[in-house]
């Protein structure tokens, strides 16, 4: 999908909004029971939710696996622990 970064737009695409713009191309069985769907970053999970939704419509008995390389964060992560 040709679309802003989540992470620098402030309107964001609800999960539901991004799947209307989907497709299920590939495996007719999927060759394994696990998928492993690879993102940059993870603002707010609609971009993962959708994908991962459209596979399931079309794989039910199929486990997805979200991997991510860096998760945006507007604050510090470890304030009001010490």
């Amino acid at each position: 999908i040709n679309r802003a970064s989540a992470h620098l737009s402030v309107a964001r695409p609800k999960p539901d909004e991004i799947k209307k713009k989907l497709s299920m191309y590939g495996f007719q069985s999927p060759p394994t029971e696990y998928l492993i769907l690879i993102d940059d970053v993870i603002t707010s999970g609609a971009q993962f939710r959708a994908y991962s939704d459209v596979v399931i419509q079309n794989h039910p008995n199929l486990k997805i696996v979200g991997v991510f390389w860096a998760k945006t964060s507007w604050s510090n992560p470890f304030e009001g622990m010490i």
